[in-house]
């Protein structure tokens, strides 16, 4: 009996470890089988991303749009223009923008301020910090109000994103707003005992759009005429003169390097007139009286007044037109009915009359 017992044992172990080894093998079957279709399933998916980059590629020479896929971060960067890094200490706000400028000259870019964060601001937030909190100022960390901002974000102006105020009646023309992520702060700190200097931190240079001087002498911002310098003076002389917008515009790109265009120069002319100063008519032909007659010391010029007080002739003589008229007096014709106007009235120029 006992025999038979471990005998009928030993047959259903047997049964069991027989059991379990079918189990293995059929798991092993549906993992390779889900395995075949997860394959399939991926060869269909490249398919799909092949035909689709063929058909995006033939849209592109076809001048169709697609959108464009995600880049990888190599590939990102590979277009970046990067340009050298802002110095990093400066010993005063006016240091700093002038050497600001330079900078933007030097590496052919434009730099803006996006935020700012001033003296006084910054020091009622120290005051309201917990650990502050029933200090004196003297235990505070307080920037002086001389050194005021206390922040600038600068960014590029390719990254100033502004609102648009179109309404849809004209397409823009220009877009100056490329998404790029240029950007440093600049901001002050306590360099030693009582110093305070700028410092530059948290900066990015690399640039998302073309970058070269070409393209920095078209900004606005450079290619426009200062107020300050002596071609702006030049400037308004000739719009006080009456010059066309074009000879301005010439002028301007022969004897500067600003390369201004032509709405820059019906902007100049706009605002040199609404500034005041150009002359009136009385006054311009006063002036060119007073120059003609300042030419030669021979010149006459008379004005005539109506019986209202108003200029009614003006005669004009120069002192070569004497000296003939002089000499030979007998040549002098007088015209009673040339250029007459519609009512009738003579016109008579008579310039040799009481010239001898």
């Amino acid at each position: 009996a006992a025999e038979e017992k471990k005998a009928a044992e030993e047959n259903q172990a047997a049964k069991e470890k027989k059991a379990a080894a079918e189990e293995e093998e059929s798991a092993e079957e549906e993992e390779e089988s889900e395995e075949g279709e997860e394959d399939a399933e991926e060869e269909e998916e490249m398919a799909e991303e092949e035909s689709d980059a063929e058909s995006a590629c033939g849209d592109r020479s076809s001048g169709g749009s697609v959108s464009s896929r995600k880049r990888s971060a190599s590939e990102s960067s590979a277009e970046l223009h990067y340009v050298p890094s802002v110095k990093k200490h400066h010993k005063s706000w006016a240091s700093f923008e002038a050497y600001l400028k330079s900078y933007e000259r030097r590496t052919n870019t434009v730099l803006v301020i996006a935020e700012t964060l001033n003296v006084r601001l910054r020091n009622e937030r120290m005051k309201k910090q917990k650990r502050y909190l029933q200090k004196p100022d003297s235990e505070i960390p307080l920037v002086p109000e001389d050194m005021d901002p206390y922040q600038r974000n600068y960014i590029c102006t390719h990254g100033w994103k502004v609102r648009s105020r179109s309404t849809g009646l004209r397409p823009v023309q220009r877009v100056t707003f490329t998404g790029c992520k240029v950007r440093f702060v600049a901001q002050v700190y306590e360099h030693s005992a009582g110093r305070w200097w700028i410092q530059v931190k948290l900066e990015f240079y690399g640039h998302n759009h073309h970058v070269s001087e070409e393209v920095f002498r078209s900004y606005p911002s450079k290619r426009m005429v200062p107020a300050d310098p002596p071609k702006m003076s030049d400037a308004e002389l000739l719009v006080n003169s009456g010059s066309k917008p074009s000879r301005i515009y010439d002028y301007i790109r022969d004897n500067s390097i600003h390369r201004v265009k032509m709405r820059d120069v019906y902007n100049i002319v706009t605002r040199v007139k609404a500034a005041g100063n150009e002359l009136s008519d009385e006054d311009q032909v006063a002036e060119l009286l007073v120059n003609f007659n300042l030419q030669a010391e021979g010149n006459v010029s008379t004005v005539n007044e109506n019986a209202r007080g108003q200029t009614a002739v003006i005669s004009i003589s120069s002192q070569h037109m004497r000296k003939l008229y002089c000499r030979f007096p007998e040549l002098l014709l007088i015209d009673c009915t040339h250029k007459t106007n519609r009512y009738g009235d003579e016109s008579t120029y008579c310039p040799c009359i009481s010239c001898c």
